[in-house]
């Protein structure tokens, strides 16, 4: 994965899982300060960071047990939920779930470029 894959991606997890800080602050009735805000996004961009690392490792994993025969295709996206979930067990679904389908995009687009820089490389 490109450093600009992974920066937009940890990006977009920090701002999603520090809004949901925050909105989670507001409902308790607490005030929203520039302070409180600062300390949720730095908590949420290494949470993110983490995150995006097990989304992909999930993906990863569901993707080898699949070719070894041990999982069949539709199982691998719960095999991944699962994987994430052992890291991450309070994880908002929707959170979990945009994780894992941007997980999925890298791990399909590095197993298509892999190939190409290979034989560019040999020639």
């Amino acid at each position: 994965m490109d450093a600009t894959t992974i920066t937009v991606v940890v990006s977009l997890v920090a701002v999603v899982i520090a809004g949901y800080s925050i909105y989670k602050t507001h409902q308790k009735g607490e005030p929203i300060t520039g302070e409180l805000l600062q300390g949720e996004l730095k908590v949420a961009v290494s949470q993110a960071q983490e995150l995006v690392t097990v989304a992909e490792t999930a993906v990863k994993n569901a993707e080898q047990l699949y070719r070894s025969g041990e999982i069949t295709k539709d199982e691998r996206y719960s095999e991944a939920v699962e994987y994430i979930r052992q890291w991450f067990p309070g994880l908002d679904e929707d959170v979990l779930k945009a994780n894992l389908e941007a997980a999925v995009l890298v791990v399909n687009t590095l197993t298509r470029t892999l190939p190409q820089l290979s034989e560019r490389s040999t020639k």
